[in-house]
C-alpha cells in the first residue's frame, strides 16, 4: 500500500535533499572526475603491464554487459567497507541518517563518501574498455542507482531477485537493523553470494528509516535550527571528535 510509506515531507527537507544534490554536482563530481583522471593518467604512464586487453575481440555489447557488471561488483565491495569499517561508516552515516526517503536521498552523501566509490573506475581502467561504455549507458546505470531511494514500496515481482528494487532497498535503511544488508546497487546477485540478501515480504509494513537515537542532526527533529545550519552540522559531525558508532556490535570494525 502507497499510502503506508511516510509522506512527510516538510519545506525544509526539500530543501535540504535540493542542497545535497546541488553540493553533489558542484562538489562530488568535478572531484571524482579529477580524482579519475589522475588515476587514468598514472594506468597509462605505466602500461606496460597495469592495462589489460582480455576482452579484445568481443562485440561491443559483450564489452559493455562485462564492465557494468564488473563496476557494480565494485561499488557493492565500496559499499560493504562503508559499513564495515568505522573511518568509513563515520561518513556514510549522513546517507543513513535520513528518515523519509525520497530519489533525492541517493546524493545525500557527505563529499568524502564519494572519493570511496572510486572502485567503480578501476574495470574502466585497468581492462583499458573504458571506450567501450557509451556516456547513456552510464547515466542509465546511475539512473538505476538512484531510483531504489524512491518512497515507494514496489518489489517488481521476480525482478525483486535480480535487480535492486526501492522495497528491497528500504530494508537496507531499516532504522532498527545497522547491520550493512541489502548493499547491492542495481544487481542483488553481490547480496546473495555473501549472505547479505534480505527479500521484502509481499504486503510487509514498510520498515522506519533513518539512524536509531538520532546520532546525528536531522531537519525532522522539531528542535533543528534550520536546514542551512543542520547540514552544517551534518557535514561536520565525522570530523568531530566525539562520534556515535550507530551500528551494532555484531556490525565489526
Amino acid at each position: 500500500d502507497l499510502h503506508s510509506f511516510p509522506t512527510r515531507r516538510s519545506s525544509d527537507l526539500q530543501r535540504q535533499d535540493a542542497a545535497y544534490l546541488a553540493l553533489y554536482v558542484l562538489v562530488a563530481v568535478p572531484a571524482v572526475a579529477l580524482i579519475g583522471a589522475g588515476a587514468a593518467s598514472v594506468v597509462l604512464r605505466a602500461d606496460g603491464g597495469t592495462t589489460l586487453h582480455p576482452f579484445d575481440g568481443l562485440p561491443r555489447w559483450s564489452l559493455v554487459v562485462i564492465v557494468l557488471v564488473l563496476m557494480d561488483l565494485a561499488n557493492w565491495f565500496s559499499h560493504l567497507l562503508n559499513h564495515r569499517v568505522t573511518s568509513f561508516w563515520r561518513y556514510h552515516a549522513l546517507h543513513h541518517s535520513q528518515e523519509e526517503l525520497s530519489i533525492l536521498t541517493a546524493f545525500r552523501a557527505h563529499p568524502l563518501v564519494h572519493t570511496s566509490f572510486q572502485l567503480a573506475a578501476v574495470p574502466l581502467l585497468v581492462l583499458g574498455t573504458g571506450g567501450a561504455v557509451p556516456a547513456w549507458v552510464l547515466v542509465g546505470y546511475i539512473v538505476l542507482s538512484t531510483a531504489p531511494h524512491a518512497n515507494v514500496p514496489w518489489r517488481l515481482g521476480p525482478l525483486c531477485y535480480v535487480v535492486v528494487t526501492p522495497a528491497y532497498h528500504r530494508l537496507h535503511h531499516d532504522r532498527a537493523d545497522r547491520r550493512g544488508v541489502n548493499l547491492g546497487t542495481v544487481l542483488v546477485l553481490w547480496d546473495v553470494l555473501a549472505g547479505l540478501a534480505v527479500f521484502p515480504r509481499p504486503q510487509a509494513a514498510p520498515v522506519e528509516t533513518g539512524l536509531a537515537g538520532r546520532p546525528l542532526p536531522v531537519e525532522q527533529d522539531p528542535a533543528h535550527a534550520g536546514w542551512a545550519t543542520t547540514m552544517g552540522r551534518q557535514l561536520a559531525s565525522p570530523l568531530q571528535r566525539r562520534w556515535w558508532d550507530t551500528r551494532p556490535a555484531e556490525a565489526g570494525a
